[in-house]
This record gives C-alpha cells, sequence and structure tokens, in this order.
C-alpha cells in the first residue's frame, strides 16, 4: 500500500513540477516579448 501512494506522490509531485516550469517559461517569454516590443518601439 506505501509503495502504490509514495508512488502517486511523487507523480503529483512531477506533476506540478512540470506546470510551474511551464507557467514560469510562459512568463519569461511574454516579459521577455515586452521588453522587445518596448525596445523596438523606443528604437522608433
Amino acid at each position: 500500500m506505501k509503495k502504490i501512494s509514495d508512488r502517486g506522490e511523487s507523480k503529483g509531485m512531477l506533476a506540478v513540477a512540470m506546470v510551474a516550469g511551464l507557467w514560469f517559461g510562459l512568463i519569461a517569454v511574454f516579459d521577455h516579448i515586452s521588453m522587445l516590443q518596448n525596445h523596438w518601439m523606443g528604437s522608433w
């Protein structure tokens, strides 16, 4: 019983870590894009 629950917990943690990684990646990309847009607007 304990092994099965442990495996479920680790799988849940992995899913949380993946979601967090995707979320931070998206934030970083959007932040970078907005920064580039500001740079282009400023250079014009």
